[in-house]
């Protein structure tokens, strides 16, 4: 980050502080790099982001659309399990059909 960046104090209880300079070691970054990748985290939390890597893409949500994807999820799963029992039916009476 360059030094002609916009600077701001921040006050934080100390425990936060021992904390984060704790988190900053253990990420092997300085205090300002984790507490920048901490705000740049929380704001693509917030807002939604999709990023594309080589490996796949990461989609980070926010919690309303993570909430609308996960009753989502649950509807889908709820068609499949519906969908296997039809088969299960369809089956039977195919069975039934054949043995008449």
């Amino acid at each position: 980050m360059a030094r002609d960046e916009p600077k701001v104090n921040v006050r934080m209880p100390q425990e936060l502080k021992d904390k984060l300079h704790a988190l900053a070691a253990q990420n092997k970054r300085s205090v300002n790099a984790e507490i920048v990748a901490a705000i740049e985290f929380s704001c693509r939390k917030a807002f939604g982001e999709v990023i594309e890597r080589d490996e796949g893409t990461e989609i980070i949500l926010n919690e309303g659309d993570s909430l609308v994807l996960k009753s989502q999820i649950d509807t889908l799963k709820k068609v499949v399990e519906t969908e296997r029992k039809v088969d299960e039916i369809l089956a039977t009476l195919e069975k039934f059909k054949v043995d008449r």
